[in-house]
């Protein structure tokens, strides 16, 4: 029986690669792999939702300064929501830096 030739597949920059000598994990090692899976997810929802908002942030702006084309009380409005918004998301990032960067 001809080996087939192994090739790195497509798309597989983040893939680990199990050690397969390594043998089964431990119900501790399980537990800690799946800690930290979980703990780099809410990381990258984290990360999404300060994305999210940095982008209201950036139309809150936009329409605060349009001008004649919105009514004065939804410039002000949005004016109000962009800066306290953008105080939350800077609140946010300290929260990551600190916590998920160390």
């Amino acid at each position: 029986m001809a080996k087939t030739p192994l090739s790195i597949v497509p798309g597989s920059d983040n893939a680990e690669v199990y050690n397969l000598s390594k043998g089964p994990e431990s119900v501790a090692q399980r537990v800690k792999r799946l800690q930290e899976e979980a703990h780099m997810l809410a990381l990258e929802e984290v990360q999404s939702l300060e994305a999210q908002m940095h982008a209201a942030v950036l139309k809150a702006n936009e329409i605060a300064k349009g001008g004649e084309a919105y009514p004065a009380g939804v410039r002000e409005l949005v004016e109000r929501i962009a800066s306290t918004l953008d105080a939350q998301v800077q609140t946010l990032q300290a929260i990551v830096e600190r916590t998920w960067k160390n």
